[in-house]
């Protein structure tokens, strides 16, 4: 990929382009197609973008900035809506927030905090925190998408190099192991059941066919 340091993954509604957001130094979203290949990068700069999630109701994009601890709200030009402080404790600068998941279905938000420990973070639609949960693994994790099911999240750890099925009420529902370096953002195309992971160590897109 011709994108340094990428970070979170979505997927617009058309299901033909990927976003992407970079780490520091860059801090912008970039436009894909499904190879990889770049089509555009936004206007937008943040401070340190970790997570994005598209918003198939308006075609907006949701991404959420770790040096901020905060929710931006954009179009999908680049230009703002909202920033809204995401109300959870930050022990340490390795603890901050990773992942972003809007569900349009549900109007809701899900963020990742990465560790110390990791943590589903639930939004509402009006921007409210309104409860968290902490991951039933000690582990590290680095993104978050919508899973096969309404209710289902993917969830995955860069540390571990897993991907898991999980749902808020329910917890683990299963683990799958990759070979990826620092995967850091993952998203889910029901299409055609397939997992598009994105490595941020060195600027990689995978594709994985989901097991049934």
């Amino acid at each position: 990929m011709d994108v340094s340091e990428p970070s979170g993954l979505t997927q617009d509604a058309s299901g033909n382009f990927l976003y992407c957001v970079s780490d520091p130094p860059v801090n912008k979203i970039h436009k894909l197609d499904l190879a990889g290949n770049l089509i555009q990068t936004l206007d937008y700069v943040g401070q340190d973008l970790e997570g994005i999630s598209y918003d198939t109701r308006d075609s907006t994009i949701w991404i959420v900035d770790e040096a901020e601890t905060e929710i931006t709200h954009l179009t999908e030009t680049g230009q703002i809506l909202s920033q809204t402080p995401i109300n959870i404790s930050i022990p340490d600068s390795k603890s901050g927030l990773e992942g972003i998941c809007f569900r349009s279905g549900e109007n809701d938000i899900h963020v990742i905090k990465q560790q110390n420990p990791a943590t589903v973070v639930k939004i509402d639609s009006n921007l409210v925190t309104l409860d968290s949960k902490n991951f039933d693994k000690g582990i590290d994790i680095t993104g978050i998408c919508r899973g096969r099911e309404p209710d289902e999240f993917l969830i995955i750890s860069a540390g571990e190099k897993q991907l898991y099925e999980w749902t808020w009420e329910g917890g683990l529902l299963a683990t799958y192991n990759f070979d990826v370096k620092q995967a850091e953002g993952v998203v889910y195309d029901a299409s055609s059941s397939l997992v598009y992971i994105v490595c941020d160590a060195e600027s990689i897109l995978y594709t994985f066919e989901f097991p049934e």
